[in-house]
């Protein structure tokens, strides 16, 4: 095991490059992550594999128990070499990282077959899980559906509509301004990775180390030649989080059918208003979404802090500084 905070200057660099050769870094990056997931009882540097979480064809996620008892997850490094460089050294960064919107990296921990990071258990249900339930229902999210899904694995939460959305957007949107103060982005923002309690205040999780799918793809980097770098900016982590928001705000995905119709909806197709699927959604975070949502990586916020101060307002019940578009953009675009 790789303790994070015991890393020198020197280590950081070698891992960065993705040629380490001091002997102690071989085992990050000589794993393939290519097998199937450790079997349950499992041991990896110590730490004992009681759950598998991912699934299948997703990277392999394990929940597990630390030599003192503590639960944490064991989430699998990229298999190609430059992006488990680039994901290995944006978790050290994260690592120096203390804000309660999010989860921090504490160690990498390896077997012969994988290359994992280890960050602390986050008891909860994510917002993915969430919004399966939701989305088989025709009530709106302010139904006492959204809180036994809310509530899943125990309490319940007091949800008001886009009032809680809101609440989602500002947390994960703290989560992502913390991260970029170390220099980190997320790259693969989605519902999956926001895990929230009965209150529905998220944490968010898998930073630089998580699968980008549609429709939380921003057209720039699915026009990229280099996706991978194209999708580690803080413009794509602004339009992942639009999409993950919008589908909160009604239940369903930004744009319909499967990934290779989503991904062409992204680039020719502008989404619909959230209140035309939820009249509960409200004109503030209908103007906040598809701010977020735009085509053009200038047109959405400037920076993420602006988001947050304008969802800082609409949770205080004061007027947004986000102005909505007029007409002619409306009409074309």
């Amino acid at each position: 095991m790789l303790e994070l905070s015991s890393l020198t200057a020197d280590q950081e660099r070698q891992i960065a490059s993705g040629k380490p050769a001091d002997a102690a870094l071989a085992p990050l990056f000589a794993a393939k992550n290519t097998a199937a997931a450790p079997a349950i009882g499992t041991v990896i540097d110590g730490f004992k594999v009681v759950e598998v979480l991912s699934k299948p064809g997703r990277p392999v996620t394990l929940k597990a128990t630390a030599g003192n008892g503590d639960e944490v997850v064991l989430k699998a490094l990229p298999a190609d070499a430059a992006a488990r460089a680039r994901a290995a050294a944006g978790q050290v960064k994260l690592a120096r990282v203390s804000d309660p919107n999010l989860a921090p990296p504490t160690a990498f921990a390896c077997s012969a077959d994988h290359a994992f990071v280890v960050r602390r258990f986050v008891p909860g249900v994510s917002v993915e899980a969430v919004l399966a339930i939701l989305q088989k229902e025709t009530v709106p999210p302010d139904s006492p559906t959204w809180r036994l899904a809310a509530g899943a694995r125990g309490g319940g939460a007091n949800v008001t509509g886009a009032k809680v959305v809101c609440r989602i957007g500002e947390h994960a949107a703290k989560a992502l301004a913390a991260a970029a103060k170390v220099g980190v982005t997320h790259g693969a923002l989605k519902p999956a990775n926001l895990m929230v309690d009965d209150t529905l205040r998220p944490i968010v999780t898998d930073f630089a180390c998580g699968v980008a799918r549609a429709p939380y793809e921003a057209p720039e980097v699915l026009q990229a030649s280099d996706r991978a770098a194209a999708r580690n900016t803080a413009a794509a982590d602004q339009y992942a989080l639009g999409a993950v928001l919008w589908e909160c705000l009604t239940r369903r995905p930004v744009f319909d059918g499967d990934a290779k119709a989503q991904e062409q909806a992204t680039l020719k197709q502008k989404p619909d208003s959230p209140v035309k699927h939820n009249f509960k959604a409200g004109k503030e975070m209908e103007v906040l979404t598809l701010a977020l949502l735009e085509k053009d990586p200038k047109a959405r916020f400037a920076t993420i802090d602006e988001l947050i101060a304008d969802l800082d307002r609409y949770h205080r019940n004061e007027p947004i500084q986000r102005k909505a578009p007029g007409l002619f953009k409306k009409l074309f675009g």
